[in-house]
């Protein structure tokens, strides 16, 4: 490989800029086939002693989407390494099963599966780096995407030169033509993806069709400016980052990772920006990401932080819960149990604040979210032992609860035009008085939506003018071996 080439220049100066690789970097390195993936391992391996790197591990992962095609890339990747004498690991799994399984987009379950193998080779083989192959068009379809979607200011820096969690990516600075021009000069052979000519995914719609509508009409050159925008996001965003950092440094503290607190006087007395900033700070803190997070979760944790209400707490992503105590915001690391109990000091249980699946050890049960577009429900869960809920996703207000019958509690039932206490709604039901503190409810911040296996709330039903469809499974685990 000719280390002059434009691209390999280019390479070198954006990964030295951007403190991409260190001396001695055992990198593993995500090759699909394509042309993104073979252009950025044989930048690494002609750049390997110029960066002094340790070891280089060629990945690939089967999605199962292509069978044949697939079968093919993955001897095409083995036999690249080892013409190489590169270690080459692979695996593969079902992502279509699993999106239907976990209630995902295809694409976010391929996206999931591939990076949890990624990240189990990472820490088994002790990695420092994992390099992906992302590209200019890659960014600027991402920005694209996350700004129809909705994103934060933080959303439009795209993606990272490198992050957290070690992921670089030394190519996002090279447009795609120059990527393919790149390897037409080396006369370097790599796999195509016959699915990224179909639109099948918002990406693809985006790459097919907005992008080139957008260069023709707009910009030409439309991707280095999108690119250029997310650099100036980067500075911004480390300006902020800068200025968290500080303040919480001033008023803050940490019992390691897994409780950080900040006053509340003073936290209330900040800008309302400064104060989303600075949770996202707090649970990039502790969890090292915040993905998950959404402006809805942000929200919900600043109208309660503004109301000052004690003896309450909330659950956010990847299990950080929020408490109050005495003149602090607590924010703790806790697998904690969904469930509160009568008499208990909250008003509400903990939340559950966006499509996943939720243990609940008190109960032994689960609850399933999903979230679909209405007309396209795809696989229902399995009602066998539980029972489904479907709602109006957007007359849902965010989060949701899970929690007992409360005196005083009523609610709309589905069909009826008025308010009914929930008492009267059990003694019409003719549930049994000792049943009926044991019936969950499930709850948004304003209202009980679903009596769980007995009535949905008329206010978050169905109609012809809903668009997205909320399915709700609440399930007993299996108690067989209980006895044992």
């Amino acid at each position: 490989m000719d280390p002059s080439h434009p691209l390999i220049q280019h390479a070198s100066q954006y990964i030295e800029s951007e403190k991409l690789l260190q001396q001695g970097d055992h990198v593993l390195v995500g090759v699909s086939g394509g042309p993104d993936s073979i252009a950025l391992l044989e930048c690494l391996f002609t750049l390997r002693h110029r960066f002094s790197l340790g070891e280089l591990t060629i990945l690939h992962f089967d999605h199962r989407l292509r069978k044949e095609e697939s079968a093919k890339e993955r001897e095409f990747v083995r036999q690249v390494a080892q013409d190489k004498s590169l270690r080459f690991l692979s695996a593969e799994e079902d992502v279509r099963s699993f999106a239907s399984r976990e209630g995902v987009s295809l694409e976010m379950a391929a996206r999931m599966c591939r990076h949890r193998f990624f990240f189990e080779k990472m820490a088994l083989l002790k990695g420092h780096k994992l390099a992906l192959g992302h590209n200019a068009n890659d960014q600027a379809e991402e920005v694209l995407l996350r700004l129809c979607r909705g994103t934060g200011p933080s959303g439009m820096m795209g993606m990272l030169p490198r992050n957290r969690r070690g992921i670089i990516r030394p190519l996002l600075f090279a447009h795609r033509s120059e990527i393919l021009r790149f390897l037409t000069d080396s006369g370097i052979g790599y796999a195509l993806d016959s699915s990224n000519e179909k639109i099948i995914c918002q990406r693809n719609a985006l790459r097919q069709k907005v992008l080139p509508l957008l260069e023709k009409h707009l910009h030409p050159q439309i991707v280095r400016t999108l690119g250029r925008h997310t650099a100036l996001v980067r500075d911004e965003e480390n300006f902020w980052e800068q200025m968290i950092c500080h303040w919480f440094t001033q008023f803050g503290s940490r019992e390691g990772k897994s409780l950080l607190s900040v006053p509340v006087n003073v936290l209330q007395g900040q800008h309302s920006a400064f104060r989303k900033r600075l949770y996202r700070y707090v649970l990039r803190e502790m969890t090292g990401t915040c993905s998950g997070t959404f402006m809805v979760h942000v929200e919900a944790l600043d109208r309660w932080v503004m109301t000052s209400q004690s003896g309450r707490h909330m659950v956010l992503p990847n299990r950080v819960v929020v408490h109050k105590e005495g003149d602090r915001f607590r924010f703790t690391l806790n697998e904690g149990v969904l469930w509160a109990s009568p008499g208990e000091a909250e008003e509400r249980g903990p939340w559950m604040d966006g499509p996943g699946e939720y243990p609940l050890p008190a109960l032994g049960a689960r609850v399933q979210l999903r979230v679909h577009r209405k007309g396209e429900e795809g696989p229902e869960p399995d009602p066998q032992g539980g029972f489904l809920a479907h709602m109006d996703a957007e007359k849902v207000v965010w989060p949701l609860s899970l929690r007992r019958w409360q005196r005083g509690d009523r609610f709309k039932p589905l069909g009826l035009r008025g308010m009914k206490k929930l008492q009267d709604f059990f003694v019409d039901a003719k549930i049994p008085r000792h049943e009926r503190t044991s019936v969950p409810l499930v709850c948004d911040r304003e209202k009980i939506c679903w009596v769980v296996g007995h009535r949905l709330d008329d206010r978050v039903k169905i109609n012809p003018q809903t668009r997205e469809v909320l399915v709700v499974h609440f399930r007993q685990e299996s108690t067989e071996n209980d006895s044992e």
